[in-house]
């Protein structure tokens, strides 16, 4: 299947929100190039890089839809089933108002998620370094 960037319309210039096998239900796709990513910007003909390293707040949906993939995000809900620990971060990330990168309760979790083996350390690094998936 092809790669697709993932748009929330078609007002270009969009940012993508991030790379899909398919066409999600309610959104706009545009067919990827390799290394595109969530994070970079689609003008209507062609992607652009993000230029630095992105925000250090972020609302929980924000971070969730720019932040991590959905593949990564459906085994965080499925180590929150499995563990409380897990669970107990996962309900203080939803009701948050802000996700701070800085913010020491946002490393231990994602700490957390590589102990779980959820995310890898590398991944952890790219997230709180506030860039997108690659």
């Amino acid at each position: 299947m092809a790669r697709k960037a993932v748009f929330a319309s078609s007002n270009w210039p969009q940012t993508v929100l991030n790379i899909a096998a398919g066409h999600p239900p309610g959104t706009v796709t545009v067919d990827a190039p390799a290394g595109v990513g969530a994070g970079w910007t689609y003008d209507g003909s062609s992607f652009s890089a993000p230029a630095q390293a992105g925000p250090r707040i972020w609302t929980p949906l924000q971070f969730q839809a720019r932040l991590v993939t959905a593949d990564e995000w459906g085994g965080v809900i499925a180590g929150a089933r499995a563990s409380d620990a897990l669970f107990n971060w996962m309900m203080q990330f939803v009701a948050a108002q802000e996700i701070n990168l800085d913010d020491p309760r946002t490393i231990a979790g994602l700490g957390a998620l590589v102990t779980a083996g959820l995310l890898t350390s590398a991944r952890k690094d790219r997230i709180l370094s506030g860039l997108p998936p690659e």
